[in-house]
């Protein structure tokens, strides 16, 4: 039974089954790509990055799956980020970071599959992170209680509404396909 569907930048269409059978299609055919039984809930939640060659889904159990292309084929590895947070999916940054929400509500970064636990993140005035998104541009934003903020590649700066408010208690974020700019 199909349970997803995600289209990721190259074109290939990503197909996640109850089952947790990954397939593919691209180029006018279906590919089985991966099913690993040891890996609980490995149905797909989304397309994290993609490039030509390579491509990073996440699961609904919080697994990352690291596709690279070899062969014709793909081949498959699997990462657990330390406390991933189930109900979040992952995004990646432009120069390939992987951000994830930790279930203590920190954040996680992931450079080269090695992992990193933000327990402070710089620049935010409250660490319990609630939402994560990267939008259009390919910049990362967080909400927080407390904020809005966007990673300029060292801090984390809070955004504020045109009459100079904050933005409290921020549950969710959505990246406008267009990029959301309103003049």
């Amino acid at each position: 039974e199909i349970k997803k569907l995600q289209v990721d930048a190259q074109g290939t269409l990503w197909i996640g089954t109850r089952e947790g059978d990954l397939i593919s299609r691209n180029t006018g055919r279906f590919d089985f790509e991966h099913k690993d039984p040891e890996i609980p809930s490995s149905r797909l939640r989304g397309v994290v990055a993609s490039r030509t060659n390579a491509v990073i889904l996440s699961s609904i159990s919080g697994w990352l799956f690291y596709g690279q292309a070899e062969n014709g084929t793909n081949r498959w590895t699997t990462l657990k980020p330390p406390g991933a947070h189930p109900g979040s999916c992952p995004v990646a940054d432009d120069d390939g970071v992987i951000w994830y929400i930790r279930n203590n509500l920190r954040l996680g970064r992931i450079r080269d599959q090695s992992v990193e636990l933000l327990n402070t993140a710089p620049g935010l005035k409250d660490q319990r992170i609630y939402a994560l998104a990267k939008d259009s541009a390919g910049q990362i934003w967080v909400g927080t209680p407390k904020e809005l903020a966007r990673w300029d590649g060292t801090n984390f700066v809070e955004q504020r509404l045109p009459n100079g408010q904050s933005l409290l208690n921020v549950r969710r974020i959505v990246a406008a396909p267009d990029g959301g700019r309103s003049e």
